[in-house]
């Protein structure tokens, strides 16, 4: 089963404040620094909308028409397109759209009987890679960006049902997380789906990996007692470290920052949802990026760097360059 933000979990605003650790919490950076952008979720009450920022959390713009759920939207590689996939009137289908919310492209037309969560796009921009049961129990397929007849990419056994999956920087190989019962853990394989490997058994839920810029890295969240936290490791699954130490609240989402010096997330306290990010060599370097009065705030991903000379992955695709001011 797709892994969500526990948003019952708002229940935690009983717990005794003394439970918390103390963190500084940093004002947003400069608006020169806004180099890339940062898209991600809300929700209010029922509705649930798609974002976009600059990194810095300035110029917030909701970009989507309105759906009662939407996974993490994905950036492509030039900041040009977002993919995403939401609950419509019909069923949970994939979408692909501009950041500013036009030309929306619904890739998938399935009903009720199918899921189809967590796109992202292949490094060339050219096909969208998903979880479906289309084919059974949860597997990973592929249909390319302007539309067609998906084609199914991996087929491992029921026991192993790759979701949140994510391609490396140089398109070899892809991340994802399966549910084993126990816990969820995560895998690597090359980007045809063979040369399966384990990465984590910790027993507990390890959730959202992504790759940093280089490749050599990934990022993941991690379930700690009554929370989750922010942790990395390099590509192979060895040196797992927590980056992000607060307790007794849900740190979820792992999102790189283009030079790989910072991770935004998504943060939880019990009372409240935030973006923020951190610094990956110091856990006390927090910034609160984004909080919005009555909204949940989830799932973020951060945007590589573009500039105004990027060539756009398709001929209809608005200019590659921050579209929003401070």
């Amino acid at each position: 089963m797709t892994k969500r933000l526990p948003i019952v979990l708002l229940l935690m605003a009983t717990l005794a404040t003394g439970l918390f650790v103390a963190t500084t919490v940093r004002p947003a950076r400069a608006c020169a620094e806004s180099v890339s952008r940062i898209a991600y979720a809300t929700r209010t009450g029922c509705d649930v909308h798609v974002w976009v920022m600059n990194a810095d959390g300035s110029g917030a713009t909701e970009v989507s028409v309105r759906y009662s759920d939407v996974s993490r939207p994905v950036w492509n590689a030039d900041q040009t397109r977002l993919t995403f996939a939401a609950e419509t009137v019909s069923g949970r289908n994939i979408f692909v759209m501009h950041p500013d919310g036009s030309n929306l492209v619904q890739l998938t037309n399935d009903d009720f009987s199918i899921f189809n969560d967590t796109p992202v796009f292949t490094p060339d921009g050219s096909t969208v890679m998903f979880t479906s049961d289309r084919g059974g129990n949860r597997q990973l397929w592929t249909i390319p960006v302007t539309g067609g007849t998906p084609t199914q990419l991996t087929a491992y056994d029921d026991g192993l049902q790759p979701e949140q999956a994510r391609f490396s920087p140089d398109g070899t190989h892809i991340v994802f997380m399966a549910d084993e019962g126990s816990g969820s853990n995560l895998f690597i394989a090359d980007a045809d789906g063979t040369g399966l490997r384990r990465l984590t058994s910790s027993g507990r839920e390890d959730q959202y990996p992504s790759f940093s810029p280089d490749g050599t890295q990934i990022a993941f969240d991690r379930g700690v007692g009554s929370g989750s936290n922010i942790w990395v490791m390099a590509a192979d699954g060895t040196g797992a470290r927590q980056i992000e130490t607060t307790h007794c609240q849900w740190n979820s989402s792992p999102a790189w920052s283009p030079d790989a010096s910072r991770i935004a997330y998504a943060s939880n306290d019990g009372t409240s949802f935030r973006i923020m990010s951190v610094s990956v060599t110091d856990p006390a370097d927090v910034t609160e990026l984004r909080s919005l009065a009555g909204s949940d705030l989830y799932l973020p991903s951060w945007g590589a760097l573009v500039t105004a000379t990027t060539t756009p992955s398709t001929t209809d695709a608005p200019a590659a360059v921050p579209a929003f001011t401070c």
